[in-house]
């Protein structure tokens, strides 16, 4: 994929703005037409975002013990930077309500299951798109990165779906379906997943030859000549057998 491509995903202010992601690849969004725009799952409206980029710990955190509960909190997320949230209170009995809601809709197990099935996907994504960038072969890049896509897409389309199906009854997580529904029928998200699937077709559809001798390893056009691919598999899962039936002898027959 092209330089432009990749600005064309980046730009995309979809689901992955709220769940997900790190504070870099936020973007606040709004569904048009919506008696409730979206602006975030936390926050009713707009102005009640936090400034991210130079969190303060409140004084009294620490005579709490609360910093050492966030610590613990955030134990194995740190890259969604999730602590200034946690230092700034919500002094609005409107936006205290509004979360509430939320959490409510989030005690239901399919509800929570399906929101971590997507944050999941999307730290895949990002995965895949850090291997792209250290790579140095530029087909090689580029297929790491159509793979992100690919994963991007699927995580878009799945939640979408998992949502439609879910009895909703926040605010918040209403207009978040709404939304969402409306950005995975959109042209831009359905372009980009039918260019995806066509791209992964087309790649799935190439062939070519490999010969191996010694340490030199020789790819070469393909001609016709027989896959030797399943004869390869077969001897390998055949030499696992032995290895396993073979270590299970040195143990007690009740061990096997």
């Amino acid at each position: 994929m092209s330089r432009s491509d990749r600005l064309a995903l980046d730009s995309l202010p979809p689901a992955a703005a709220v769940w997900g992601c790190s504070r870099s690849q936020r973007r606040r969004v709004a569904f048009r037409g919506d008696p409730l725009r979206f602006h975030s799952i936390l926050f009713d409206r707009p102005a009640g975002d936090v400034d991210r980029d130079e969190p303060n710990e409140p004084a009294f955190f620490g005579d709490l013990n609360l910093d050492q509960v966030l610590e613990s909190m955030m134990a194995g997320r740190e890259e969604y930077e999730l602590k200034a949230f946690f230092y700034a209170p919500l002094r609005d009995v409107a936006a205290v309500r509004y979360r509430h809601e939320i959490l409510r809709d989030l005690e239901k197990t399919e509800a929570l299951e399906s929101i971590g099935a997507f944050a999941e996907k999307l730290r895949a994504m990002r995965a895949h798109l850090a291997q792209s960038d250290k790579l140095y072969y530029g087909y090689q890049k580029q297929r790491w990165f159509l793979d992100a896509v690919e994963i991007y897409c699927d995580a878009i389309s799945s939640l979408a779906e998992d949502l439609m199906r879910l009895e909703l009854t926040s605010r918040g997580l209403q207009a978040f379906r709404e939304y969402l529904t409306d950005y995975a029928a959109s042209d831009g998200f359905t372009s980009l997943a039918r260019q995806t699937r066509e791209l992964r077709a087309a790649l799935a559809g190439v062939r070519y030859c490999v010969h191996i001798r010694g340490s030199r390893v020789t790819v070469s056009t393909y001609d016709g000549q027989p896959d030797y691919s399943a004869d390869v598999e077969e001897t390998s899962a055949r030499s696992k057998q032995v290895a396993a039936q073979d270590a299970c002898s040195t143990r007690r027959p009740a061990a096997c």
